[in-house]
């Protein structure tokens, strides 16, 4: 799953998207890995664990971008999926992210790929 937010996220946004994930995966575990973002720590996030008994969030070490899967997803996007796009408009864009992100959503393959890749990481 993925949500594309203009401006800043905050712990707001991240509460929605985990309430979004949950609802999705309804009586499922679900174990998260996330960066140290303000946003994935903060006090109402923490507080919001507490009440989802089937969520765990585990977290990056600081600093290291090098592991985070999503880290690659977005260079892909970026390099690969989007590297001639047309578009001259935010919405036009952002309309054409979501589209490709779906896109690569349904290739396993492609997606394993960027958890292999980080898993080979050097540290």
């Amino acid at each position: 799953m993925f949500r594309i937010e203009e401006g800043r996220v905050k712990s707001k946004q991240f509460i929605e998207f985990l309430k979004q994930v949950m609802k999705k995966n309804k009586g499922q575990k679900v174990h998260m890995l996330v960066d140290n973002a303000k946003y994935h720590t903060s006090g109402d996030v923490q507080r919001f664990l507490k009440t989802e008994d089937n969520l765990t969030l585990s977290y990056f070490p600081k600093y290291s971008p090098y592991l985070n899967p999503d880290e690659k997803v977005w260079n892909h996007l970026k390099n690969c999926e989007l590297k001639c796009h047309k578009e001259t408009t935010v919405r036009g864009l952002k309309s054409k992210a979501r589209s490709r992100l779906q896109s690569m959503a349904k290739r396993k393959g492609l997606v394993r790929s960027f958890y292999y890749r980080s898993l080979g990481a050097k540290i």
